[in-house]
């Protein structure tokens, strides 16, 4: 991480810019790693899904350590133009505005670009989320099939589920 400089707008600007920029490709990376794993997922690749699993992991520290870096260098940039360190992405922007149109501008880009790669991600993630659950189903699904036709003592319903109308009393050792 490069030290913000509360005392130069530019170069404040320029590093803000950076680090969103870092978020974006972090986010784009894990948006791209979560079609992998849905796809692995899909084949029933354990092993796949592992090593993608471990690169999601890598690349969500090197997104917060980005995120680190945002929070760190718009409070640069909000102490360069007198701002509160509080203030917003489109804030910080207009008030950059003044000094430097075209910064103003990359840094609204930046942020456009990190918003959209952060949705697309999220989406990515859900269908992951929603094919993993589909696969647990499944073998939920299963399973009850298999302890329906295994069950001799009653313990579980036609459909697989344990059969609250009938409490186990004890186990009958001798037939």
């Amino acid at each position: 991480m490069n030290k913000p400089t509360p005392k130069n707008p530019a170069a404040a600007a320029s590093t803000l810019i950076e680090a969103i920029r870092a978020i974006a490709q972090a986010n784009q990376q894990l948006a791209i790693l979560a079609g992998e794993q849905r796809q692995a997922i899909a084949r029933m690749a354990a092993d796949r899904v592992q090593a993608v699993t471990e690169q999601q992991r890598q690349v969500g520290r090197e997104l917060a350590q980005a995120e680190e870096d945002r929070r760190a260098h718009a409070a640069a940039l909000a102490a360069a133009l007198a701002l509160p360190k509080s203030a917003s992405i489109q804030d910080l922007a207009k008030a950059l505005g003044r000094f430097d149109a075209q910064l103003a501008q990359d840094l609204t880009n930046a942020a456009k670009a990190a918003r959209t790669a952060i949705l697309a991600c999220q989406g990515q993630q859900r269908v992951v989320h929603a094919a993993a659950n589909g696969i647990v189903a499944h073998i939920d699904g299963l399973a009850r099939q298999v302890m329906a036709k295994l069950n001799s003592a009653g313990i579980y319903a036609a459909t697989g589920a344990l059969n609250t109308a009938q409490t186990t009393r004890g186990v009958d050792l001798v037939s």
